[in-house]
């Protein structure tokens, strides 16, 4: 069963349930699971507990463009701005509640907005005022959700506690009414509240609190407040706790008066009807005004509440002075009266579902409407005495249709009215005198209403204009007129239209913000035998079918989790068509705020077979960087011989997509089974912590089932157009590649460390130079540093003996005798090496062709024999000299050619000297000693 359009606003979802059970002008609800069920958003239907009940959401479809621009504005005009229906269009006006209104965009998450969107709204601070002013609430309205609007442009509206009414006001048009005992108006946690000067306005009309009993009117949590005790005085709380109180009876009961707070962080002042009646010091120290309004109880207890009616509550950044607090009730009093004297009377015209919608149906009675006509002035209105029956010239009220909306005149069923229709005009006169008083209503009941559907679902706009009546006791007549819009919707034909909306190609669209996604929304007529007839512009004009897409947006400081995408990024979104019947198709867009939403019409008559759907692509998404579901929504109007309705469907934002095929993260275009894409930071395989006794976690495996063939199992590296390295498994360890695939060249290893085993390199294979420490390897391995090139370093567990070889130049067996070397080299300075022979060691010089023998410096030298051009010094001869060197060397001189010792005498030659002489054997006399040699 087809959901029936519903020409409510857009952005905001509508919670609904099982056919059987749904609420007024909604159809084919569904079900989701109850642990997915969320509380209504505000402005949503039901009203009931979502805890009790399955319910899923769905937005309200959009509205046409006729209904926007005949939309109230918000604003105050003098009389006589309104148009009459045929005339041009321009905004109506609305003052307290208005019938038939169009209730303005309302804030799901009120109080999450800044100064930001105070820029760029208009609610900047106006000039010569003290302060921004940071929320207005006029309270003259509540939206169906149970918002207070907030008028100050920054989208802070009030949540409402319990069950608070607006009423009609004598003095304000219209004004909230608070029980006491419930009933109260919030705010969430907003930090550019929290200051310390600040200003709080309100119009209350208080009853007199109960004994020791106080009621509070406005505060913040944790900030000030203001309240009445039974004795009528004004007590102005402090950030912090200290409260300063006014004289009593300050505050009348039962009467309205406008009361004001001010605190600059030095002086707190209270103000009753732009008069200062208290002023006190502020302490030292004293906190900041709190972050969270509330109007109508303690914003910390919960409790004091309001007992009374209350307007126009306002809070600034800043400390007010009286003038600017004048100037702040001065335009409260003049819009309202102004407003009042102009348009003192209004008018509403709804269905039996309270709705502002005239069907196109096949009903041949009709539809019957309310007709309730409201005075909105502060004085009782008098319809005064005409003649019998209605005409052009004696009437009370004339209801002025565009030509082409009413199929025919409807059936009056009020007694004590008449009236008189033609083809565009419901003339109503009220047979005998009759007195509506100040904000009270009468009603009047038409039947039989019928809307002609050559035109098709449109939106068009009703004129009230009334003549004859005015306030009791004066004899001036009151007469004027008002503009409200209606809805015609076309509920021809049969219900259930087998038109089934879905994706093809899948329902996701990556949710990083940052990369584009496309959508293909596929309308398919089900019915196996039976085409969908679309009737195209060339035949149906402004009739034409015509199916309308649209999703909700995103604008900053707002969080609406239901929107596909941002405001700024919306304008960049692009929808065509991919596929479907063979004609021309018209495809307008419409920004509309909140709502984004394409018509698309074909310009020839067609048809929806079944083995030709009609393909809708958006393209360029960049979804909201935030998980969830966002709806969106397909109506189809005017389609022959079929009422009109919509689907939804629901789009998933995610950071993960996937086909049939492939897994997509961070981009749309697939190039493997799986693709990730991002800035940075592209795939962590993370564990939560453990107690697991053992270190060896395997976090990723690269596994080859059996195979025929021997596989390789790699890990690629690339940048485009700069290089291609792998590494590669293979049966006997890893391998570092580069090049494609297919290539075998080894790749360069660049590391600080190379460790294994845990903390030795078990084994090291290097097929080209290797590097240590340098970009320069000439040699097969090349160690830079500025110092400490190379260590050859042992643990300290001792060996089986005490013989450990640390380096070994070894060459292979070979033909030819090889000389290993250790060169010593310094650039351009000296050459030197140790270079090994059969034979022993060498110190050599120069290049290694070289036979030069280097010097050799050192402080001693431990050898059994020194061989020095080929004589051979061994121990004894080294000692001798070593006993010449020390002057104890003894020898006995002996002359060759007599073979006689040379010895010392014993006789005296004179008394300095000796005789010497020579003899074969001389005893001790022939030993002698060199001493001080040189």
């Amino acid at each position: 069963m087809r959901r029936r359009w519903s020409p409510r606003r857009t952005g905001v979802p509508r919670c609904h349930r099982r056919w059987s059970r749904c609420g007024p002008g909604s159809r084919r609800c569904s079900t989701v699971p109850a642990s997915r069920c969320r509380t209504p958003t505000p402005g949503s239907r039901p009203a009931s507990p979502c805890a009790k009940e399955s319910w899923s959401c769905a937005p309200f479809p959009p509205p046409s463009k006729e209904t926007r621009d005949a939309t109230d504005h918000p604003h105050a005009v003098a009389a006589g701005d309104e148009p009459d229906p045929g005339g041009p269009r321009r905004p109506a006006v609305r003052a307290g509640v208005r019938a038939g209104q169009r209730d303005p965009p309302a804030d799901p998450h009120p109080g999450r907005t800044g100064r930001r969107a105070r820029r760029r709204t208009g609610g900047r601070r106006r000039c010569g005022m003290s302060g921004d002013l940071l929320l207005h609430w006029p309270l003259d309205h509540l939206t169906p959700g149970g918002l207070a609007l907030d008028s100050s442009g920054n989208r802070r509206n009030g949540t409402v506690e319990g069950a608070p009414i607006v009423k009609p006001d004598e003095r304000f048009g219209s004004c909230l009414v608070l029980d006491g005992v419930h009933d109260a108006v919030s705010l969430g946690n907003v930090p550019d509240l929290r200051s310390t000067a600040y200003t709080a306005e309100a119009w209350i009309r208080a009853e007199t609190p109960s004994a020791d009993a106080r009621m509070v009117i406005v505060g913040t949590v944790d900030g000030f407040s203001v309240s009445v005790d039974a004795q009528g005085a004004l007590h102005h709380t402090l950030p912090g706790g200290a409260s300063y109180a006014s004289r009593p009876g300050a505050l009348e009961p039962g009467a309205w008066h406008h009361v004001a707070v001010t605190g600059d962080g030095s002086s707190a002042v209270t103000y009753l009807d732009g008069t200062e009646i208290a002023r006190a010091p502020v302490p030292a120290g004293a906190a900041a005004a709190g972050a969270a309004p509330v109007a109508g109880r303690d914003p910390a207890t919960g409790g004091d509440h309001l007992a009374g009616s209350i307007a126009h509550v306002r809070v600034y950044d800043g400390s007010l002075g009286p003038v600017e607090i004048q100037r702040d009730r001065d335009r409260d009093e003049s819009a309202s009266a102004a407003f009042t004297r102009a348009h003192p009377l209004d008018f509403d015209l709804f269905n039996a579902d309270g709705q502002h919608v005239l069907y196109i149906d096949d009903a041949p009675a009709g539809q019957t409407m309310t007709l309730r006509i409201v005075n909105t002035s502060r004085d009782d209105l008098e319809l005064r005495s005409a003649g019998p029956e209605a005409s052009e010239t004696d009437h009370h009220l004339a209801l002025r249709f565009r030509a082409g909306i009413l199929a025919g005149p409807p059936v009056l069923r009020t007694p004590g009215w008449s009236m008189k229709a033609d083809a565009t005009t419901l003339r109503l006169l009220r047979t005998d005198p009759m007195v509506i008083e100040a904000g009270g209503s009468t009603d009047l009941e038409l039947a039989g209403v019928r809307a002609d559907g050559a035109g098709g679902t449109r939106g068009t706009r009703v004129e009230g204009a009334y003549r004859r009546m005015g306030y009791v006791g004066r004899p001036e007549e009151v007469t004027g007129s008002r503009l409200h819009f209606l809805e015609v919707v076309n509920q021809q034909g049969r219900p259930d239209i087998p038109l089934h909306v879905g994706f093809a190609g899948g329902d996701r669209v990556l949710s990083d913000g940052v990369s584009p996604s496309s959508l293909c929304v596929r309308l398919a007529n089900v019915s196996p035998d039976t085409a969908i007839r679309l009737s195209g512009t060339a035949s149906a004009g402004d009739a034409a079918s015509r199916f309308v897409l649209s999703f909700d947006v995103q604008h900053p400081d707002e969080e609406r989790e239901w929107a596909l995408t941002d405001a700024g990024e919306a304008d960049g979104v692009i929808l065509e068509t991919a596929a479907g019947p063979p004609v021309e198709w018209d495809i307008a867009r419409e920004d509309l705020g909140r709502t984004v939403q394409w018509t698309i019409t074909p310009r020839e008559d067609t048809e929806l077979s079944p083995a030709s759907p009609l393909d809708l692509r958006l393209s360029n998404i960049h979804a909201l960087p935030l998980a969830g579901h966002a709806p969106i929504t397909v109506a189809h109007r005017d389609i022959p011989g079929h009422q009109d309705g919509f689907d939804t469907v629901m789009a998933e934002r995610t950071p993960l997509l996937y086909t049939a095929d492939d897994v997509m993260i961070g981009t749309t275009t697939p190039s493997a089974r799986l693709t990730v894409s991002a800035e940075k930071d592209h795939l962590r395989l993370y564990r939560e912590p453990s107690t697991a006794a053992t270190g060896a976690v395997l976090f990723l495996d690269l596994v080859q089932d059996e195979t025929p063939v021997q596989v390789h199992p790699g890990i690629g590296f690339e940048q485009t157009g700069l290089f291609q390295h792998r590494i590669e498994g293979r049966p006997d360890g890893l391998y570092l590649r580069s090049g494609p695939p297919e290539s075998e060249s080894a790749a360069d290893l660049h590391v600080k460390f190379v460790r294994g085993d845990g903390a030795a390199l078990a084994s090291l294979r290097v097929t080209d130079n290797a590097g240590i420490g340098t970009d320069v390897v000439p040699a097969r391995l090349t160690v830079g540093a500025a110092s400490d090139h190379l260590q050859l370093r042992r643990d300290t567990a001792p060996p089986a003996g005490n013989k450990v070889l640390f380096l070994e130049l070894f060459q292979n067996d070979a033909a030819d005798v090889v000389y290993p070397s250790i060169r010593f080299h310094h650039s351009n300075r000296f050459w030197h090496r140790l270079e090994a022979r059969p034979e022993g060691l060498y110190l050599k010089t120069g290049q290694l062709d070289s036979d030069d023998l280097a010097d050799l410096y050192t402080r001693a030298l431990n050898a059994t024999s020194l061989t020095i051009g080929g004589v051979v010094i061994g121990r004894g001869e080294l000692e001798v000299l070593r006993r010449l060197a020390a002057g104890q060397l003894e020898i006995d001189l002996l002359n060759v050619a007599h073979n006689a010792y040379a010895y010392a005498s014993d006789i005296a030659y004179d008394a300095q000297r000796a005789y010497m002489f020579a003899s074969g054997t001389a005893g001790d006399y022939r030993r002698w000693r060199v001493t001080s040699p040189r």
